[in-house]
């Protein structure tokens, strides 16, 4: 025998006060509305926040596999991604894998990304005691 499916719409079978949601009276909310934020306009205001992935090569190059990361993360049109944290200098470091940005070859790397900004990171004293002096400088 077939479930009688009830006449009564479920808000009100089930008590709640609340209206329908209808076309004519949903709003987006606020977070998911386009933002103007400087000279870009996001479609949404969710945002990537830094982060360190460790995906970069020896030495602090940034490799291929930043850029596939990254991609996948903005793949929507009019998402902000605020990358990675990057050494600005030998001495700034105290990890491995982390990308730098004091050499061409760290350039160059940089360069395989598409329009995103560089967050500065220097760990002070950690990276002091901590830096692997074997690296180019």
């Amino acid at each position: 025998m077939p479930v009688k499916q009830p006449t009564v719409p479920l808000h009100k079978a089930s008590g709640l006060l609340a209206s329908p949601v209808t076309a004519a009276t949903y709003q987006t909310p606020a977070l998911f509305k386009p933002i103007k934020v400087g000279r870009l306009t996001l479609q949404h205001r969710i945002v990537l926040a830094p982060l360190t992935r460790f995906r970069a090569y020896t030495f602090h190059v940034p490799g291929p596999q930043q850029a596939s990361y990254y991609s996948q993360r903005g793949s929507t049109p009019g998402t902000l991604l605020i990358t990675e944290g990057t050494f600005t200098s030998h001495d700034a470091g105290g990890y491995g894998n982390v990308p730098g940005i004091y050499t061409d070859e760290h350039i160059k790397g940089h360069r395989r990304r598409a329009c995103q900004g560089i967050v500065h990171w220097h760990t002070y004293t950690i990276g002091y005691t901590c830096v692997n002096y074997s690296a180019p400088r």
